[in-house]
């Protein structure tokens, strides 16, 4: 057998006759006492290590980003040291000390990256990686300012950067902010994107490139067409980034790169200087200030705005299995606000009248019409400032308390650099028509939630959503009878109330329309939860009093808000004991409310706000920030129910009822009382009227991908009784299983003999979530015999605790169809009832041994279910394997994807051998025992 070299491994003992895999000899060598040397070329297969990633996988990706993340940080520390008074070579107070000193390092090269690996010098443990720890390094170009760079009058003394990575200020004869390092970051942070994905030969490539064989033979980033023209960026860095972006596969979805690229695009690579940067006659062609629509970008970014749009991806790869539920995009759609206030008037909108905001000098020169802005303060000068600012006290009042701050404009919010969410909306009031400024209109005050005003918005939401939205409604208007409730309340009119249970088989029906309750019951140990259909007749608590009447003070406060909110919408009927919404008019979630006696019509504090009006124009509000679907729904204790994931996904509409406001979730997205709109992949998804049709319309895999992040968000949610959790998500489970064709259950889809049915194998790869290690892993659900139900160990429905799924590339492996099949393939079960017996729900497979005593970094990565290591209940894990890398090399050096498994002790039978599933992983082929394997069922 051939040898397979290592750079690990020094030296080799060889039999005589084994075959070297030499495929040149170069013919100079050198001959000495005791033997001779020579030159030779090993064949690329048998060398361990050499092949070049142009695929890198997510974790080489994490930790790139983490580790350009620490060098922003490093930057940004070198840009705004904390240094003490006595060390100032000026006052402190001086108008020509910056309010942050100033280190620009101003060398910055791939020379002057260092990279540790020693584990003592590693930092954060999430930094401990392969790739180890970058650090910023050579401070001997390195120069301290004291001084505003666009105050100082003379050259920067600074001579001898290198030239590759210089910013374009370079050709001005002002001095050199700090700014000039980030342009260099942004040469570095291509290249290294370049390097990611394609290695060090392309890299040479892009280099060679940018100096061509043109007259302006640079290896500069930026180019000069000709003498008196601005600089602008390099043709050849243009067209590379837009080559990746447009075609390589990892930017073909979002993706980390992708982000990390267009970061590079827009705030590092970028010509244009704030306008305090630098203002002189000589600086002029770098002050182009470009709108919000443009298609250049506005301004070069600081090191802290650099670090805190890595902070933004590594949030979203931190929370890969539920990103698609906290990224959302806040759009100005104003259209909807012309509308309503047309139907309902410009008083709908009008906020107190009080007195205009008094404003600092810098926050009145602040244009609110023109494109984006920013600006940078620190919270000392904040704090000045807030004294004889009504502005400034209110951004005081809302950021997080870090010392420095930049606040940037998008759209209409203002944001804090760095931080995930906006922390000021503006407003523009109904009587400006200026629509050339994407600003929401709008009011920073909304009604009393009792109030005409306040029903006549939720009236217009589902009026509009009726007329506009056809997808919304066209099943209502499709339903029969039948498909209603077999019961309902009748709430009357707000002219003819009345409250009385009503029958479909009475034919008491006048209207097909209802509206359901969504709430949580609370302690029902102290207040006995109010249903229809208890028999007491004693207390008069049965059907046949509430057919005459229900007694409006016998309802918790939940249901009397409900009542009083459905008469407000003109709707006739209210549901609220049973889990037939799917036919709903709309949904009402008490989503402020934690007990049935909570109610959810109450007072709701008001934003803090404040009212800019200047001479000759129409008053616009600043106001606290307060559309955060995310934190006051999502978040909220109604929606860490599992149950209420399929009350919301098979909802219609769905009015949502917060301490701060109300948002209306329909097939079109969500809007908020504010009048803004929210936009966010996975409410697209939840929020389809005809569930799951429009992920229907993507690839297979896509379509199999967003059912996955669908378990993994309903894994995170909590029951009460933890034996509920098939039941939970049975139905929109029916409805996926429908729509794709196939057959399955317990979470896991299986497309039995179909040409890509490779389904199966995907969903069984899933493997407890990151944040179940500090948990102790997973834990076991105790089925009561009484539920009739038996989930196998290879569902994760079998266990309580989030779960993720291994990241496998579909189209770089096989799947192993012969080593692992699901029950339904095997025995043609054609249903998804869990009550299934347990035996039917056995998978036959294939088991190895393996032994990963001797793993190196990056080849083996397996995670437990549960709190397990090497040994399980006095059994060796084994393995199935389930997918394969089908790359041209050898079986050692293939990535197999498996599950784990060991032999269950009291299921084992004379001729079958029943195991049980203990998590998931992969590991390179060469710690696997690739025989023959031994069959067995896995329960």
């Amino acid at each position: 057998m051939t040898p397979v070299f290592s750079d690990k491994q020094y030296d080799y003992d060889l039999p005589s006759d084994c075959i070297l895999p030499f495929t040149k000899d170069y013919d100079a060598s050198k001959t000495g006492a005791f033997a001779s040397v020579s030159k030779i070329r090993i064949h690329p297969e048998n060398q361990e290590g050499l092949e070049t990633q142009h695929s890198p996988n997510a974790v080489a990706i994490s930790q790139a980003i983490e580790q350009l993340r620490g060098l922003a940080d490093g930057l940004d520390h070198l840009h705004n040291p904390r240094i003490a008074e006595k060390d100032l070579e000026v006052p402190r107070n001086s108008p020509d000390v910056d309010r942050v000193d100033s280190i620009r390092h101003g060398d910055l090269k791939p020379q002057n990256i260092l990279r540790f690996l020693d584990k003592r010098s590693m930092g954060h443990a999430r930094t401990r990686s392969e790739l180890g720890v970058l650090k910023i390094a050579d401070m001997g170009l390195a120069k301290r300012h004291t001084i505003v760079t666009e105050l100082r009058d003379q050259d920067t003394s600074q001579r001898y950067g290198t030239i590759r990575y210089e910013a374009p200020e370079v050709l001005s004869k002002r001095g050199r902010s700090r700014l000039y390092d980030v342009w260099s970051m942004g040469c570095l942070t291509l290249e290294y994107i370049i390097w990611l994905l394609h290695g060090h030969d392309t890299l040479e490539k892009f280099r060679f490139q940018i100096i061509g064989d043109t007259q302006y033979s640079s290896t500069q980033f930026f180019q000069i067409s000709g003498a008196g023209e601005a600089p602008q960026i390099h043709p050849v860095v243009a067209a590379w980034i837009d080559h990746i972006l447009r075609f390589d596969p990892e930017c073909s979805q979002d993706s980390a790169i992708k982000d990390l690229l267009e970061i590079v695009r827009k705030k590092l690579l970028v010509v244009t200087l704030k306008p305090n940067r630098m203002g002189d006659r000589d600086s002029s062609m770098f002050l182009r200030p470009k709108r919000d629509g443009d298609e250049n970008p506005l301004y070069r970014a600081t090191a802290a705005e650099f670090r805190g749009s890595l902070d933004k991806i590594l949030n979203k790869i931190l929370i890969k299995g539920t990103k698609y539920l906290q990224i959302w995009e806040h759009l100005v759609y104003n259209v909807f606000a012309e509308e309503f206030i047309e139907k309902i008037g410009a008083s709908a909108l009008a906020p107190p009248e009080g007195p205009r905001a008094r404003l600092c000098q810098r926050c009145t020169d602040l244009d609110f019409w023109i494109g984006g802005f920013s600006f940078e303060d620190s919270w000392t000068s904040l704090a000045e400032l807030a004294q004889r600012c009504n502005l400034c006290a209110l951004i005081l009042r809302v950021q997080d308390g870090r010392e420095h701050i930049t606040i940037e404009r998008h759209q209409s919010t203002l944001e804090l650099a760095g931080s995930e969410l906006p922390i000021l909306s503006i407003f523009r009031s109904p009587s400006n028509i200026d629509n050339s400024t994407p600003i929401q209109m709008g009011s920073p005050t909304l009604p009393n939630p009792e109030t005409d005003g306040f029903f006549d918005l939720l009236k217009f939401l589902l009026d509009n959503c009726d007329l506009k939205h056809e997808d919304c409604g066209r099943k209502l208007s499709l339903q029969s009878s039948l498909d209603l409730p077999t019961r309902l309340i009748d709430v009357g009119t707000l002219k003819t109330p009345q409250l009385r249970l009503v029958k479909r088989r009475d034919g008491a029906y006048t209207s097909a329309r209802y509206v359901f309750l969504s709430h949580i019951w609370g302690d029902t140990s102290q207040i006995v939860p109010f249903v229809t259909l208890r028999q007491d007749p004693t207390s008069g608590r049965d059907i046949d009093h509430f057919k005459k009447v229900i007694p409006y003070d016998l309802l918790p406060r939940n249901f009397q808000d409900a009542v009083r909110c459905t008469r407000a919408l003109g709707i006739r009927y209210l549901w609220i004991d049973a889990d037939t919404f799917g036919g709903a008019y709309c949904a009402l979630a008490a989503t402020r409310a934690t007990g049935q006696n909570d109610g959810f019509l109450g007072f709701r504090l008001q934003s803090a706000f404040v009212t800019i009006q200047r001479k000759g124009e129409d008053p616009f509000y600043i106001s606290e920030w307060i559309d955060d679907f995310q934190r006051h729904v999502i978040e909220g204790s109604l929606h860490r129910r599992g149950w209420v994931l399929q009350e919301r996904a098979l909802a219609r509409r769905t009015i949502h009822f917060t301490e701060r406001q109300t948002y209306f979730e329909c097939g079109n997205g969500v809007r908020c009382e504010t009048l803004a709109s929210l936009h966010n992949t996975m409410t697209d998804f939840l929020r389809d009227p005809n569930f799951p049709e429009k992920i229907m319309r993507h690839s297979r895999a896509a379509q199999i991908e967003s059912f996955q992040s669908l378990y993994s968000l309903y894994s995170r949610l909590s029951f009460v009784r933890w034996e509920d959790r098939p039941a939970g998500i049975a139905g929109l489970e029916k409805r996926i299983l429908r729509a794709l064709g196939t057959k399955g259950g317990f979470g896991i889809f299986d497309d039995g003999d179909k040409s890509q049915r490779e389904s199966f194998h995907r969903s069984v790869l899933w493997y407890r979530g990151a944040e179940e290690e500090f948990r102790d892993g997973l834990k076991t659900i105790d089925f009561p015999a009484d539920r009739h139900i038996r989930v196998p160990s290879w569902s994760w429905m079998a266990y309580s605790g989030g779960v993720d799924y291994v990241d496998v590339p579909g189209d770089t492996v096989d799947w192993e169809f012969d080593n692992i099949a699901g029950p339904w393939t095997r025995d043609s079960i054609t249903t998804s009832n869990p009550a299934l017996q347990n035996s039917a729900m056995a998978i036959p497979a294939i088991v190895r041994d393996f032994n990963v005593g001797k793993q190196l970094r990056g080849e083996v990565d397996l995670r437990y279910d549960m709190a397990r290591t090497a040994e399980a209940d006095g059994h060796r894990p084994q393995c199935v394997i389930v997918a394969k890398d089908k790359r041209e090399r050898s079986e050692m050096k293939k990535r197999y994807y498996m599950l784990l498994v060991v032999p269950k002790r009291s299921m084992a039978g004379r001729d079958r051998n029943f195991y049980g599933r203990i998590g998931a992983g992969y590991m390179m082929g060469k710690y696997i025992n690739l025989d023959s394997g031994t069959k067995v069922e896995i329960q």
